[in-house]
Protein backbone atom coordinates (compact mmCIF):
# COMPACT_ATOMS: atom_id res chain seq x y z
CA UNK A 1 0.00 0.00 0.00
CA UNK A 2 1.22 3.21 -0.53
CA UNK A 3 1.13 4.17 3.11
CA UNK A 4 4.04 2.14 3.42
CA UNK A 5 4.60 0.67 7.41
CA UNK A 6 2.67 3.54 8.59
CA UNK A 7 -0.67 2.40 7.99
CA UNK A 8 -1.24 -0.74 10.58
CA UNK A 9 -0.72 2.40 12.95
CA UNK A 10 -4.32 3.56 12.09
CA UNK A 11 -6.02 0.75 10.03
CA UNK A 12 -6.68 -2.84 10.78
CA UNK A 13 -7.87 -4.94 8.17
CA UNK A 14 -10.60 -8.02 8.81
CA UNK A 15 -8.97 -10.61 6.55
CA UNK A 16 -6.16 -10.03 3.48
CA UNK A 17 -8.94 -11.92 1.50
CA UNK A 18 -11.04 -8.69 -0.56
CA UNK A 19 -14.60 -8.35 -0.30
CA UNK A 20 -14.43 -7.22 -3.70
CA UNK A 21 -12.57 -7.36 -6.80
CA UNK A 22 -12.76 -4.71 -10.23
CA UNK A 23 -10.49 -4.57 -13.06
CA UNK A 24 -7.77 -1.95 -11.46
CA UNK A 25 -8.80 -2.24 -7.72
CA UNK A 26 -9.61 -4.40 -4.78
CA UNK A 27 -11.60 -3.76 -1.85
CA UNK A 28 -10.99 -4.86 1.79
CA UNK A 29 -13.14 -4.45 5.14
CA UNK A 30 -11.08 -2.61 7.87
CA UNK A 31 -11.25 -0.65 10.98
CA UNK A 32 -9.72 2.69 11.40
CA UNK A 33 -8.09 2.18 14.87
CA UNK A 34 -8.73 5.44 16.70
CA UNK A 35 -12.36 5.73 15.97
CA UNK A 36 -13.35 2.46 15.41
CA UNK A 37 -15.22 3.24 12.44
CA UNK A 38 -15.79 0.22 9.76
CA UNK A 39 -14.47 0.90 6.41
CA UNK A 40 -14.29 -0.17 2.83
CA UNK A 41 -10.35 -0.18 1.48
CA UNK A 42 -9.92 0.47 -1.97
CA UNK A 43 -6.14 -0.56 -3.24
CA UNK A 44 -5.07 -0.40 -6.97
CA UNK A 45 -3.70 -3.89 -8.03
CA UNK A 46 0.22 -3.79 -8.23
CA UNK A 47 1.47 -3.24 -11.70
CA UNK A 48 -2.28 -2.06 -13.02
CA UNK A 49 -0.94 1.52 -14.49
CA UNK A 50 1.77 -0.54 -16.57
CA UNK A 51 -0.74 -3.00 -18.11
CA UNK A 52 -3.31 -0.05 -18.78
CA UNK A 53 -0.10 1.90 -20.48
CA UNK A 54 0.85 -1.28 -22.60
CA UNK A 55 -2.78 -2.09 -23.39
CA UNK A 56 -3.17 1.59 -24.70
CA UNK A 57 -0.01 1.31 -26.63
CA UNK A 58 -1.05 -1.60 -28.45
CA UNK A 59 -4.62 -0.63 -28.72
CA UNK A 60 -3.19 3.15 -30.38
CA UNK A 61 -1.21 1.08 -32.74
CA UNK A 62 -4.22 -1.28 -33.91
CA UNK A 63 -6.39 1.87 -34.28
CA UNK A 64 -3.67 3.56 -36.28
CA UNK A 65 -2.99 0.26 -38.99
CA UNK A 66 -7.28 0.98 -38.80
CA UNK A 67 -6.83 4.75 -39.66
CA UNK A 68 -4.19 3.76 -42.45
CA UNK A 69 -6.91 1.97 -44.47
CA UNK A 70 -8.39 4.17 -46.93
CA UNK A 71 -11.84 5.37 -46.35
CA UNK A 72 -11.81 4.12 -42.65
CA UNK A 73 -10.20 7.83 -41.61
CA UNK A 74 -13.95 8.96 -40.65
CA UNK A 75 -14.16 6.69 -37.85
CA UNK A 76 -11.45 8.77 -36.24
CA UNK A 77 -10.26 5.30 -34.05
CA UNK A 78 -6.75 6.78 -32.91
CA UNK A 79 -9.03 9.73 -31.61
CA UNK A 80 -11.05 7.41 -29.70
CA UNK A 81 -8.53 5.24 -28.68
CA UNK A 82 -6.58 8.88 -26.92
CA UNK A 83 -10.56 9.09 -25.13
CA UNK A 84 -10.42 6.31 -23.85
CA UNK A 85 -6.96 5.94 -22.60
CA UNK A 86 -7.55 9.16 -21.00
CA UNK A 87 -10.45 8.11 -18.94
CA UNK A 88 -8.78 4.63 -18.18
CA UNK A 89 -5.57 6.76 -16.65
CA UNK A 90 -8.02 9.36 -14.34
CA UNK A 91 -9.13 6.06 -13.06
CA UNK A 92 -5.50 4.89 -11.55
CA UNK A 93 -5.45 7.86 -9.56
CA UNK A 94 -8.35 7.69 -6.20
CA UNK A 95 -8.37 10.84 -5.42
CA UNK A 96 -10.28 10.96 -8.64
CA UNK A 97 -13.16 8.94 -7.33
CA UNK A 98 -12.70 10.80 -3.62
CA UNK A 99 -13.96 14.53 -6.05
CA UNK A 100 -16.92 12.09 -7.55
CA UNK A 101 -18.15 10.83 -4.01
CA UNK A 102 -18.27 14.48 -2.70
CA UNK A 103 -20.17 15.89 -5.98
CA UNK A 104 -22.71 12.90 -5.61
CA UNK A 105 -23.01 13.86 -1.65
CA UNK A 106 -23.56 17.01 -2.89
CA UNK A 107 -26.23 16.81 -5.87
CA UNK A 108 -27.89 13.71 -4.11
CA UNK A 109 -28.22 14.97 -0.48
CA UNK A 110 -31.75 15.97 -0.79
CA UNK A 111 -32.65 12.11 -2.39
CA UNK A 112 -34.37 9.60 -0.03
CA UNK A 113 -33.07 6.28 -0.34
CA UNK A 114 -29.68 6.85 -1.86
CA UNK A 115 -26.36 7.10 0.05
CA UNK A 116 -22.62 7.53 -0.74
CA UNK A 117 -19.84 6.27 0.99
CA UNK A 118 -18.10 9.26 2.90
CA UNK A 119 -14.08 9.37 1.57
CA UNK A 120 -11.70 9.57 4.91
CA UNK A 121 -9.73 12.59 2.80
CA UNK A 122 -7.54 12.90 5.91
CA UNK A 123 -6.13 9.22 4.40
CA UNK A 124 -6.83 9.89 0.53
CA UNK A 125 -3.49 8.68 -1.53
CA UNK A 126 -3.24 8.08 -5.12
CA UNK A 127 -3.57 4.19 -4.69
CA UNK A 128 -5.59 3.83 -1.77
CA UNK A 129 -9.23 5.10 -1.33
CA UNK A 130 -10.58 4.93 2.70
CA UNK A 131 -14.22 5.50 2.69
CA UNK A 132 -17.05 4.72 5.42
CA UNK A 133 -18.64 0.85 4.95
CA UNK A 134 -21.98 1.11 4.06
CA UNK A 135 -23.41 -2.67 4.40
CA UNK A 136 -25.93 -3.45 1.74
CA UNK A 137 -27.30 -6.09 -0.47
CA UNK A 138 -25.62 -7.15 -3.57
CA UNK A 139 -27.78 -6.86 -6.77
CA UNK A 140 -27.20 -9.88 -7.77
CA UNK A 141 -28.77 -11.52 -4.45
CA UNK A 142 -32.20 -10.14 -5.87
CA UNK A 143 -31.24 -11.13 -9.58
CA UNK A 144 -30.45 -14.80 -8.66
CA UNK A 145 -33.88 -15.23 -6.01
CA UNK A 146 -36.18 -14.94 -9.26
CA UNK A 147 -39.62 -13.00 -9.42
CA UNK A 148 -40.29 -11.08 -6.15
CA UNK A 149 -42.11 -8.06 -4.72
CA UNK A 150 -39.25 -5.92 -4.86
CA UNK A 151 -38.92 -6.48 -8.29
CA UNK A 152 -41.15 -3.31 -9.77
CA UNK A 153 -39.62 -0.75 -7.08
CA UNK A 154 -36.27 -2.02 -7.83
CA UNK A 155 -36.35 -1.80 -11.42
CA UNK A 156 -37.92 1.99 -11.05
CA UNK A 157 -34.87 2.94 -8.87
CA UNK A 158 -32.56 1.09 -11.27
CA UNK A 159 -33.58 3.71 -14.00
CA UNK A 160 -34.09 6.50 -12.28
CA UNK A 161 -30.70 6.08 -10.68
CA UNK A 162 -29.30 5.40 -13.93
CA UNK A 163 -31.14 8.76 -15.67
CA UNK A 164 -30.40 11.03 -13.28
CA UNK A 165 -26.12 9.60 -13.43
CA UNK A 166 -26.34 10.09 -16.71
CA UNK A 167 -27.77 13.63 -16.68
CA UNK A 168 -24.93 14.03 -14.07
CA UNK A 169 -22.24 12.53 -16.77
CA UNK A 170 -23.65 14.47 -18.98
CA UNK A 171 -23.40 17.88 -17.03
CA UNK A 172 -20.49 17.38 -15.09
CA UNK A 173 -17.98 15.00 -17.73
CA UNK A 174 -17.29 13.35 -14.37
CA UNK A 175 -14.07 10.27 -15.14
CA UNK A 176 -14.38 7.32 -12.59
CA UNK A 177 -18.13 7.51 -11.66
CA UNK A 178 -19.71 3.85 -11.31
CA UNK A 179 -22.46 2.42 -9.57
CA UNK A 180 -20.30 0.19 -7.01
CA UNK A 181 -20.36 4.46 -5.68
CA UNK A 182 -24.53 3.76 -5.41
CA UNK A 183 -26.43 2.41 -2.89
CA UNK A 184 -30.09 1.86 -2.12
CA UNK A 185 -30.42 2.56 1.62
Amino acid sequence: MEYGRSWPDFLQLDSETPIGVGAIAQVYRGTLLKSQKQVAVKVLHPGVAELIQNDLTLLHFMASCVHAIPGLQWLSFPDEVNTFGRMMMAQLDLRNEVRNLDLFQTRFHDRPGIRFPKPFKRYQKQSVLIEEYISGVPIHQFLTLGPSVYDSDLAAFGFESFLVSLKLLSLMMIENAHFGQLCSC
